[in-house]
């Protein structure tokens, strides 16, 4: 899970090859982040 400022093109395509879970911008919702980090670890 990658939790990141850079939203361009490039910077995506560089981590997909790493399989992340999820790749996530600082600009998400306070709410939706806390979701999304509460599934990952009870997951």
């Amino acid at each position: 899970m990658f939790l990141t400022g850079h939203g361009d093109r490039d910077s995506v395509l560089s981590v997909v090859g790493l399989s992340p879970v999820d790749y996530l911008l600082k600009t998400i919702d306070k709410e939706i982040l806390l979701v999304k980090l509460k599934d990952f670890f009870l997951s």
